[in-house]
This record gives C-alpha cells, sequence and structure tokens, in this order.
C-alpha cells in the first residue's frame, strides 16, 4: 500500500489525477531522484520503461497503446476464442480488416443465408477513438473500399432505456502482473445517444446521433452532456433483479479481456535493463524503503539459491573459502578478511593475457573482483525476473447491453479519459485514482484485494473456480509478438508507424528484408547490410 510521503515522479496534467495525487499526500520530486513511483497521464516509451531501477513501479504497462489497438485487441482475442470458444464469447464477431477478409466474407453469407438478410457492421479504424471514422456497412463490396486497417464488427442490437442507445465506460485496473490481479471500478459513465434509436438501414446509417454512444460525437449535437451521460449505478439500477447478475458479467468479460490479451502484454514487456542500471549503484538503493520494496520480491527465490554456496571458483593452487550469504556490511568485512594460500611454485594466468608472473596481492583483487561480479550478475538476474511487477495500469473497457441483457464487450482503451465533461466525473475520476493506490504496493505484491473503502472489486482471483480456470487457461497460450527493444525494424514504435500507414509500403518492404536477414542462421554476417537497409 502507498503512504502519504512517498515520493513520486508526477507527469499528470489532468486536475483528476494531478488533485488525487496530491490528496493521497505524495511528494512530487525530479525525475533524476529515482522516486519509488512514476505516474504517467500519457503512455509510457520504452526507453523510460527500460530505465527504471528495480525498486521503482510506473502506472502504465510499455506498449499498452499498441495493444489496445482494435486490430491488435481482437486478433489476440480471436485466437483465444478459437482455442476457448466457450470462455471467449463474450463479444460479436470482429474481424481484422483486410487481414481477415475471407473470414469476414464467410460469416456475413453465413448470416445472410440464416436471416434472409443482409447483417450490420460496424467498421472501426483499428486505432481511432472518439467516433472518429466509424461507419456502418451492410455488404461486404463496401469493406472491399475500405483502404484503412479496420475492424469490422457485428452490429449490436442494443437494450433501450427511454428509446436511447447506450453503453458504459467502467475501469479496469491492472494491480499487478504476477501474479496477475484484475479489478473492475465498481462506478462507471453510462453514455447515451441524444436521438430515439431505430434499427440500421441504408436510410439512417449514417445518423451518428441515433447509433455511435461516444460522448466526442454527441457533443456535437444540440444536447447538454449531461442530459446523455450518466452515472453508471444509475443506469444499472434499472435493471432491477438482473443489475447483480449484470455487474457479475461485466466482472467476468473484463477479466476474460485482460487474459486474452496477458500473453501479448508478457511477450512485449521489456527484457533487459539498461547498461547504467547494471553498474554498482544499482545494487545500492538511496533509503531503507526503497531497500526493502527492491529486495522484498526476491528474497524468497534468493534464500533457495546454491549460487555462492554451491559453486565456487577453482583457482589452481589456491584455496577460497566461500561464506554465506552476507549483507552489505558483513560482505565487505568478509572480503577484507579473506585468505588466499601463497605457494610461489603455482603460476596464475588471467584470461586472454600471457602467462606472465603476478603478485599475490594482485591474484587476490581479481580473484574478489571476479566474486562481486558474479554477485552482481545474480542480482541483475533475479530483478529482470521482477519485471512484471513493475507495472500497473488503469485502463477504460467499454460494454454495450444487448436485447437479451447480455453484456457484449466493444473495445479496451489504454488511456481512458481523465478530463471532466460533466460535473459528477471530477469526484468519480478522482477518488478512482485515490482508490487505485490502496491496491498497489511498492514490490508490485497485491496484498489488500478488499481494502476498506475502496471502490475497486476484485474480478480475478475470483470466488468462481471455472473463470478462474479459464483465466489461467488462457494466459498460456503463446502471443506471436515479440518484445525486440530499440530493433528499428521491429520496434513497437516502427509497428505503430508501419500500422498507421506513414510510408506503409516501404515500411513493409524494408521490414521484411530485415526479418529475414535477422532470422538467418548467418545474421551476423549482414551486419552491414541491415545498417544500410535501415
Amino acid at each position: 500500500m502507498i503512504l502519504p510521503g512517498d515520493e513520486i515522479d508526477d507527469r499528470s496534467h489532468y486536475p483528476t489525477s494531478t488533485g488525487a495525487l496530491r490528496e493521497l499526500g505524495l511528494v512530487p520530486v525530479n525525475a533524476e531522484r529515482h522516486p519509488p513511483l512514476l505516474w504517467i497521464d500519457g503512455f509510457i516509451t520504452m526507453e523510460t520503461a527500460e530505465a527504471l531501477l528495480p525498486y521503482q513501479r510506473a502506472n502504465k504497462i510499455p506498449c499498452m497503446d499498441y495493444l489496445c489497438f482494435k486490430s491488435t485487441i481482437f486478433t489476440e482475442l480471436n485466437k483465444a476464442r478459437k482455442k476457448y470458444p466457450s470462455a471467449f464469447n463474450f463479444y460479436t464477431p470482429t474481424y481484422v480488416l483486410p487481414d481477415n477478409f475471407p473470414e469476414f466474407q464467410r460469416m456475413h453469407s453465413s448470416i445472410c443465408s440464416r436471416n434472409n438478410e443482409a447483417p450490420t457492421w460496424v467498421i472501426k479504424p483499428k486505432n481511432g477513438s472518439c467516433g472518429k471514422g466509424i461507419i456502418l456497412i451492410n455488404s461486404t463490396h463496401e469493406a472491399e473500399e475500405v483502404q484503412d486497417h479496420s475492424v469490422a464488427q457485428l452490429y449490436i442490437h442494443p437494450y433501450l432505456l427511454d428509446n436511447l442507445k447506450f453503453d458504459f465506460r467502467f475501469f479496469v485496473l491492472v494491480a499487478s502482473l504476477d501474479s496477475l490481479t484484475v479489478f473492475v471500478y465498481k462506478e462507471g459513465i453510462a453514455r447515451f445517444c441524444t436521438e430515439p434509436y431505430s434499427p440500421p438501414s441504408k436510410q439512417n446509417k449514417n445518423h451518428q446521433f441515433c447509433h455511435l454512444t461516444n460522448t466526442a460525437v454527441n457533443k456535437m449535437s444540440n444536447k447538454n452532456p449531461e442530459d446523455f451521460t450518466r452515472l453508471a449505478t444509475e443506469v444499472l439500477k434499472r435493471f432491477g433483479a438482473n443489475e447483480k447478475i449484470i455487474w457479475e458479467k461485466v466482472k467476468r468479460l473484463s477479466a476474460l479481456a485482460i487474459a486474452g490479451l496477458y500473453p501479448a502484454i508478457m511477450a512485449t514487456l521489456p527484457k533487459y535493463v539498461e547498461p547504467k542500471v547494471e553498474s554498482k549503484t544499482l545494487f545500492k538503493p538511496k533509503t531503507a524503503r526503497d531497500n526493502k520494496a527492491m529486495k522484498s520480491s526476491i528474497s524468497k527465490r534468493r534464500s533457495l539459491s546454491p549460487t555462492r554456496e554451491m559453486m565456487p571458483k577453482k583457482v589452481p593452487g589456491q584455496s577460497l573459502k566461500i561464506l554465506p550469504a552476507l549483507n552489505e556490511e558483513e560482505e565487505e568485512a568478509a572480503t577484507e578478511k579473506t585468505v588466499v594460500k601463497e605457494e610461489p611454485k603455482v603460476e596464475l594466468k588471467l584470461p586472454e593475457e600471457t602467462a606472465n608472473k603476478e603478485s599475490t596481492e594482485k591474484d587476490n583483487e581479481d580473484i574478489v573482483s571476479t566474486s562481486r561480479t558474479s554477485e552482481e550478475k545474480f542480482q541483475l538476474k533475479e530483478i529482470r525476473n521482477t519485471i512484471p511487477r513493475k507495472f500497473f495500469h488503469i485502463l477504460g473497457i467499454d460494454v454495450m447491453i444487448d436485447e437479451n441483457m447480455e453484456p457484449q464487450f466493444l473495445e479496451l482503451n489504454d488511456r481512458p479519459s481523465l478530463s471532466v465533461t460533466v460535473p459528477f466525473e471530477m469526484p468519480l475520476k478522482k477518488t478512482m485514482i485515490m482508490d487505485s493506490f490502496k491496491h498497489v504496493t511498492h514490490d508490485g505484491a497485491v496484498t489488500n484485494i478488499e481494502a476498506e473503502g475502496s471502490g475497486w472489486e476484485i474480478a480475478y482471483p475470483s470466488k468462481d473456480h471455472e473463470l478462474n480456470s479459464q483465466v489461467a487457461l488462457a494466459m498460456t497460450r503463446k502471443s506471436d509478438l515479440k518484445y525486440s527493444g530499440y530493433m528499428p525494424g521491429k520496434g513497437a514504435t516502427a509497428m505503430r508507424i508501419v500500422d498507421s500507414g506513414i510510408k506503409k509500403e516501404w515500411q513493409k518492404e524494408h521490414r521484411a528484408r530485415f526479418e529475414d536477414l535477422r532470422q538467418s542462421m548467418k545474421a551476423p554476417k549482414f551486419v552491414h547490410y541491415t545498417k544500410v537497409i535501415l
């Protein structure tokens, strides 16, 4: 749990987030001080993520902006659905275009044959937001004309209130990735259309105020935002006896949506820390709290490790006493007292050097230096194992209730709006951020599942054993995405540039050539060629 007085690298710029951090009593400091907490209202760059010290935690998961692209998330969810169809049935058929056009075409034809009428599809730009670029279509010919990378989602026939279409924006907290812990905030935002609903047709499919619930879209109508934006709990009460059932289903689909994306999240996490982090300063945190946060997550593994006790280095003619794991002061004292038996007739040889005789004092220094390097390498390996615990994240999840009162997943948003459109959003979003810190700890372990006074409700792990099994199975799926650090041909930034259409064909051609070379068994011989290509 985060406490008042904790230092934070505050990069917030919304009144809701800035006010929440101040009210929590967190102390903003310069990034150069490497405080234990980092808050960013935007997205975290890979450079920032890799530069985090072992005891630091950030409120953004790296690459989540890319993973929440509609094309990315539905690619991952469709793979999970193919493997576990009964679990991943919480969203309507959705296809990435143009990649999945044949599957989209087959589904469209199947529905036409079954219902004797063409279904309506919602075409959304793969990385669009605020309702921009959304269109409705009724034929595969219209889909063929879509030039940009998009998703086609079968239109949901909605449950109506006051003859208006609506959806919900809830908030999801991924408190830790190791082990995965997911919360859903009990309050959210209900967003209504501003025109009475009519089933989609050729005549009205361009009527945005009738079909699109996005606040940014309906703000362009003549209605006041307070007329089409309400608290989610107030709207859920209108479902009567079904209120609790719907809420539990919302938590369930939230947990499964994160589980479906989990393999991609883990595949794109940083796999190493920057070289400067490998220096000796890495192992000397500034404060006792930082030291405790850094060591607590690896203490159990280290206590079981036989590295120092079981693997002494052999030196010809020398005997070196291997001591149990010590703290820093004891280790320095022990190092000073280490005695190496002198045998003049044995000649010590240093790696990559000639067999010249060196003094016993010099030899002893080399042995101690080697021991320290091994220790640092061991600690660095353990620190890398804690990378999944460095990050937590608040996401927005959009859900629509269909005509059968079943919640349907629409999309995830890696940066849900923290701005204020209507008055009730200020206390809602501010309190939501403050409550999240009741479930976030310095070492990444989640201990306060049911923190007193928190509005966050646990979605996973759940008391529902079937859901736990479904999530656990989904998490074991392999993702095709890979982390590649600063590799310009396959880095997350380059992938976003390619997918966004900037120099699309040029980037695709050169990235494909680069990958061919990189995958070759003789890749080291092509270093100069890859530099020229990029």
